[in-house]
């Protein structure tokens, strides 16, 4: 009985949500939320710093700044964006590519980004390793979008 109880006040404790709407204005998810899915729309702003979430969709020009935490598989459309700074995506990324529909946009941050196939391989700028996949026949480099930023000793030496 007591096993019982204290999974109880674990879950309560943790923050948990089933399905989660996000329509307007900036939201931040911190560390210990944990989501089943979480759907963007409407404009808003979603910030993560460590929530753990299974699924998210975004769309109507939604964005989400992803720093840290960790998502099972998300997708990115109606002129939506995606901005990947840290964290683990463990499945997947996916966007419309092959509809009638706006697709969305994957925007990544981090050193040495190169596109291996379907993969994204590097650093992510929070330092994390990046071996993401992009769920798409073939990717477009208009829609898949890298940014290399320079490491900080590199900053300090064209400061000199």
């Amino acid at each position: 009985m007591k096993r019982y109880i204290l999974i109880v006040l674990l879950l309560t404790s943790i923050g948990y949500a089933g399905l989660t709407e996000i329509t307007t204005g900036e939201h931040t998810f911190g560390s210990t939320e944990v989501y089943d899915r979480i759907t963007i729309i409407n404009n808003a702003i979603l910030n993560i710093e460590g929530s753990k979430i299974d699924s998210m969709f975004s769309f109507d020009n939604s964005r989400i700044n992803f720093y840290d935490g960790n998502l099972s598989y998300g997708y990115v459309g109606n002129d939506s964006e995606f901005h990947y700074y840290g964290g683990n995506i463990q499945s997947y990324l996916y966007y419309d590519f092959e509809s009638d529909y706006v697709s969305g946009k994957i925007h990544i941050y981090g050193t040495g980004l190169y596109f291996d196939y379907k993969w994204v391989r590097g650093t992510l700028s929070n330092g994390d390793p990046l071996n993401l996949y992009i769920r798409v026949s073939e990717i477009d480099p208009e829609r898949v979008i890298l940014h290399e930023i320079p490491e900080p000793t590199t900053i300090v030496l064209l400061g000199l």
